[in-house]
């Protein structure tokens, strides 16, 4: 998660779809300024051959945008997208064997104030 929020943070093109201020934060936190993303729900299973160092991540990012943001969200999880596709993420003493978006949704949150994004990602790690 560290390694996803720093290659997060460190691109300007995010940023400039994101706006002003620091908006890509470790949980979704409350009255935060939009669009906004937010690290989810982490799963960790390990994979290998009886029960071996190989583990599975399940990631899900977060994005909130306003009512009108549906063009907005799909930018931003575009971005997030290619980011996090091309990185050489580097987990603390381990190996990223592959990560790959699993599912993408885009919707309208229940109020109809918000646009909700949602990216689930699957990683594979082994330790160094």
């Amino acid at each position: 998660q560290a390694a996803v929020h720093a290659c997060l943070t460190a691109d300007t093109v995010l940023a400039g779809l994101l706006g002003t201020g620091s908006r890509i934060h470790d949980r979704a936190p409350r009255g935060a300024a939009v669009p906004f993303v937010a690290l989810g729900e982490m799963r960790l299973a390990r994979i290998g051959a009886g029960g071996g160092p190989i583990h599975e991540h399940t990631l899900v990012v977060r994005i909130v945008s306003r009512a009108d943001g549906r063009r907005e969200a799909a930018a931003i999880a575009d971005r997030i997208d290619a980011l996090l596709d091309a990185a050489d993420l580097a987990p603390e003493g381990h190996r990223l064997v592959s990560m790959r978006l699993v599912e993408r949704v885009v919707s309208e949150s229940r109020d109809r104030r918000f646009v909700d994004g949602q990216l689930r990602f699957r990683a594979v790690t082994e330790p160094l």
